[in-house]
């Protein structure tokens, strides 16, 4: 994918606004953008925008409006600095949501959970040996 995806002039995330795509969802091929270098077109969605700045490292449209979604590829397109801006910042962007990254965002929300949650006493192997 990374060959067809670098041959891209930009790439699109043009998502309508639904309940799940609005804020459950975190999709393998926005990151795969993003470390592709090429400028994101993408809809403007809450779980979007936990990765996606616009303006930033992407240019971000209002969701299920293609008038909206050609706007904003003609403007990268008849942008390049910006365009090229935007595709680097995202390619630096990435390297902070790979699976140790996110690991240790992970553990760092729920360490104080665990910290404060008493531990229960472990039965003894023996105990465990044994048939009910």
């Amino acid at each position: 994918m990374p060959d067809w995806i670098g041959a891209c002039d930009l790439v699109t995330i043009p998502w309508t606004r639904t309940e799940f795509s609005a804020r459950d969802t975190s999709p393998l091929k926005l990151f795969e953008y993003m470390a592709s270098g090429v400028p994101i077109v993408a809809s403007d969605l809450p779980a979007i925008r936990e990765v996606l700045r616009h303006g930033e490292n992407a240019w971000l449209v209002p969701p299920g409006d293609p008038q909206a979604l050609a706007d904003g590829i003609q403007h990268l397109l008849s942008c390049p600095e910006l365009a090229s801006r935007l595709a680097d910042q995202a390619r630096r962007d990435v390297t902070g949501f790979g699976w140790e990254s996110r690991a240790r965002r992970i553990l760092s929300d729920v360490g104080p959970l665990l910290a404060a949650t008493p531990r229960r006493s472990r039965p003894s192997p023996e105990k465990c040996d044994q048939r009910l």
